[in-house]
């Protein structure tokens, strides 16, 4: 069982050590080196916060929040691809914001009889499916 305050707590680490990156890294000077360096250092960043996860939490959330680490791992690893290809940074912006809402929402919805702990998402496909071909039946 994991108390509300400790995913509070990892919330704010989540939160601050974001802020503390987007604070520091901006005043970056260009070139290929540097923005090595800021993928780099970003998904360094979230090793740690890989590994400072079990100091929190733990259960499925734990493993939900170290499975969210390892996406934002790649994401910037995608994102560091993208900038060399000359690519438009939009789409690594979505997915890091689509991670963070994901890691925010999997944070306020912790532990007990809530709808994320022991959610059933293939019959959930299945009912959808199911009503999908009734309703073109008709």
């Amino acid at each position: 069982m994991n108390p509300w305050r400790n995913c509070f707590a990892l919330a704010v680490v989540f939160y601050l050590t974001a802020k503390t990156f987007d604070l520091i890294i901006p005043y970056r000077p260009k070139g290929e080196f540097w923005d090595m360096f800021y993928y780099g250092s970003a998904a360094t960043i979230d090793w740690m916060m890989f590994k400072l996860t079990p100091l929190f939490v733990s259960g499925k959330l734990y493993r939900d929040v170290q499975a969210l680490c390892i996406a934002y791992i790649v994401a910037n690893a995608f994102g560091f691809y993208q900038y060399m290809a000359y690519a438009p940074p939009s789409t690594y912006n979505w997915t890091i914001k689509g991670l963070d809402y994901a890691l925010a929402i999997r944070l306020i919805f912790t532990g007990g009889s809530n709808a994320l702990n022991d959610f059933d998402w293939s019959g959930m496909v299945r009912s959808f499916i199911a009503r999908c071909s009734s309703h073109q039946a008709n």
